[in-house]
């Protein structure tokens, strides 16, 4: 089983913020999601969770 982050989440939804400051967003419309399909699926929806991704 592979995690890339190893903290054990099912969904990992990264957006560019400034390291600097926090609040301030790049807002160039861009979002990184990692599916990880061996994450606790606990607190998921149904709907989620029933979503076959190839």
């Amino acid at each position: 089983m592979f995690d890339p982050f190893e903290k054990n989440l099912p969904i990992y939804t990264f957006s560019n913020r400034c390291k600097e400051l926090p609040n301030l967003e790049l807002d160039d419309g861009t979002t990184k999601v990692f599916i990880n399909p061996y994450g606790d699926t606990q607190g998921l929806s149904e709907g989620v969770k029933a979503v076959n991704v190839i």
